[in-house]
């Protein structure tokens, strides 16, 4: 009987080991945390949402994927590359969702991806509407515009293109945007 409480508790280790609610979700990348602690001026800019990369076995991380840590000093990415991990981000998560926005006056194409749970993915242009709709105060109601925020789900929108400067040099720029519709998007 003892023999078989103990095979019990050991057969069943595992299972209720992946059950503990105090497990950590994300395991950061190893040396991420390191490298982003170098890379930031001070230590007062870091919480714990961005002081580490969190590791995957699916997603690409920018370090896997750049060869070093977004925002690293003196290394800045030209659009085509950014927009090639905005496509790998969307091929390997079903959270992710890549389009075009449209195109750049050097006829280059104006990427996004739109990043959420996937039922957000799945119902993006409902969220879309949902979202232009509170946006415009004559179109919806209080009690209206309460059921469009208890139905909606926080939808981040992010892009990475060129931005030309007057004296024509070029600069990165990534854009982390919440709010939609934008320009040229329909």
């Amino acid at each position: 009987m003892k023999f078989a409480c103990a095979m019990t508790l050991l057969l069943s280790a595992p299972i209720l080991a992946a059950q503990k609610p105090d497990t950590p979700t994300d395991t950061p990348e190893p040396g991420s945390t390191e490298a982003i602690a170098k890379a930031t001026t001070e230590a007062r800019f870091l919480s714990p949402w961005v002081a580490s990369i969190p590791a995957s076995n699916k997603v690409p991380s920018p370090e896997k994927f750049f060869g070093r840590i977004m925002g690293a000093p003196g290394e800045l990415v030209n659009s085509e590359k950014a927009q090639e991990y905005l496509r790998a981000l969307a091929e390997a998560s079903p959270r992710v969702k890549f389009f075009s926005i449209g195109k750049s006056e050097e006829g280059r194409d104006i990427v996004m991806i739109a990043i959420a749970d996937e039922a957000g993915i799945k119902n993006l242009e409902q969220l879309k509407t949902a979202t232009a709709t509170l946006g415009d105060p004559r179109k919806v109601d209080a009690a209206g515009a309460e059921k469009l925020i208890a139905a909606g789900r926080p939808i981040y929108y992010l892009n990475a293109d060129y931005i030309r400067t007057r004296q024509a040099r070029r600069n990165q720029c990534w854009n982390l945007r919440t709010d939609w519709p934008f320009p040229n998007s329909r």
